[in-house]
């Protein structure tokens, strides 16, 4: 039961960490060409021409993640991924400007640090036994505390200082956010694997354990839904970072 537990988790994170590393890609091969292609420049240069095309912009991107969010669960598989890989892209543009801004090699220096803390982070929420939903809501207040100072601090403050503070801030939720995160889908998975399969479908005929399926359509779900916040966990992580130790050009 142990090993059919550990081999059925093993795929379901894969299955997350695969799509959390293809939205990823997408969103920043998309604002490499956005930023650096000819063809490419009209389409932030047309969202970042006024405020109003802005705040279109992210009311979409709002828009998006809220509906995948909501509505998985009434749409079929192919719909899911077709959402949540189109929130990727339109996302693109916003790294257009990290492109535009950043020297290549600090961006992609800023990328591996935030890679290599996301994944300690990851590692120590999957390892941990203990209930972290009070963690978890700490984290979560503190989040909306961090928004309501950044945008004190854009429209009306104006600190660089205070932009610094924040972006250390921002570091430290973003970490605490993928350890609760990562616990989170680890307990998920538990959840529905003692829902969904029972001890005797683990069990072949000459008394081995038999390898696990999950190519469920609501594991699949989970592990979409797992990919959107991990990746939302990863880009604002790396976004601070970069505000701290990125080099612009």
């Amino acid at each position: 039961m142990e090993l059919a537990l550990e081999q059925s988790r093993s795929k379901f994170m894969s299955k997350v960490m695969f799509h959390m590393s293809g939205g990823l890609f997408v969103t920043f091969i998309l604002g490499y060409l956005m930023a650096n292609v000819q063809a490419f420049l009209v389409i932030p240069a047309l969202i970042f021409s006024s405020k109003l095309t802005m705040l279109i912009y992210f009311f979409i991107l709002l828009f998006l993640v809220g509906r995948l969010s909501a509505k998985i669960w009434s749409m079929s598989l192919p719909a899911a991924y077709f959402w949540y890989y189109l929130y990727a892209a339109l996302n693109a543009t916003t790294f257009a400007i990290v492109f535009f801004v950043f020297d290549l090699k600090s961006i992609i220096y800023v990328f591996l640090v935030a890679t290599i803390m996301f994944f300690s982070m990851g590692i120590i929420g999957v390892a941990t036994n203990k209930d972290l939903t009070t963690f978890g809501s700490i984290f979560l207040m503190a989040l909306i505390g961090l928004i309501v100072a950044i945008l004190l601090n854009i429209f009306f403050i104006k600190s660089s200082q205070l932009d610094f503070i924040t972006s250390i801030i921002g570091v430290i939720v973003f970490c605490g956010l993928t350890v609760y995160d990562m616990n989170k889908l680890k307990n998920i998975h538990l959840s529905l694997f003692n829902k969904i399969y029972k001890p005797e479908n683990f069990m072949t005929e000459d008394g081995t354990v038999a390898t696990i399926d999950i190519e469920s359509g609501i594991i699949e779900k989970f592990a979409i839904l797992g990919a959107l916040t991990l990746y939302l966990d990863f880009i604002n992580l790396f976004t601070f970072l970069l505000r701290i130790l990125g080099k612009k050009k």
